[in-house]
């Protein structure tokens, strides 16, 4: 089986958050359970716009402490963006072993 990524890219957080909140209520009224879906904790500037969506939508959201942020795959991934990597080439690199990358 083939795994499919998609890498979005938005004009501002209000969009991206908003966007996130939309797949959220996909998920749910396709009968996922809400305790399957995980939001990586964002910084502190995205605080105030997941507030006010998890009101609007009624989706109550809580953050787990544990961050990615620190994990080598994330810090990859993230100096592929600054490197100016095309999607099309993180999504090949994502597609091969992390450990080919160590």
């Amino acid at each position: 089986m083939e795994n499919k990524h998609s890498i979005y890219k938005f004009d501002d957080i209000s969009n991206e958050v908003e966007f996130i909140f939309n797949s959220i209520a996909d998920l749910l009224n396709k009968g996922v359970d809400i305790n399957h879906i995980k939001i990586i904790k964002p910084s502190s500037e995205y605080m105030p716009y997941l507030k006010r969506f998890s009101s609007f939508y009624s989706i109550p959201i809580s953050f787990n402490e544990n961050k990615v942020y620190g994990t080598n795959i994330v810090s990859l991934f993230l100096s592929w963006i600054r490197d100016g990597l095309s999607n099309k080439d993180i999504l090949e690199k994502l597609k091969k072993p992390f450990d080919k990358y160590y």
